[in-house]
């Protein structure tokens, strides 16, 4: 192994070099996520390539009535602007909503 400081080479196991001092930092991975994490992760993954299929291939469907007016017949189209809605910006906003309560739950 060689030092990421100064490039002399160095015992494996090393923390610092002892050559220049530097500390030698763990590649432990670019995320560390727990159980949890990982499993939230992939239901976001599948939520997020289910909203690219439909912004894709769901471009027009017609439907008999809209939620919002029961009455009238209407051709939906589901467009970029959906998309970084619910595919952006609501999980992005769950996310930071859990966070905010996990860091208070922590404070007392």
């Amino acid at each position: 192994m060689y030092c990421k400081q100064c490039g002399k080479e160095i015992a494996d196991d090393s923390k610092y070099c002892q050559h220049c001092g530097g500390f030698q930092e763990e590649n432990s991975g670019f995320l560390k996520l727990s159980a949890k994490g990982k499993k939230w992760l992939w239901f976001y993954g599948i939520w997020f390539v289910a909203n690219l299929i439909m912004l894709f291939w769901g471009k027009k469907w017609e439907c008999d009535h809209d939620w919002t007016f029961p009455l009238v017949d209407v051709k939906y189209d589901y467009d970029i602007t959906e998309f970084l809605l619910y595919a952006v910006l609501i999980p992005l906003v769950i996310y930071g909503v859990t966070n905010l309560f996990k860091k208070k739950k922590q404070n007392y």
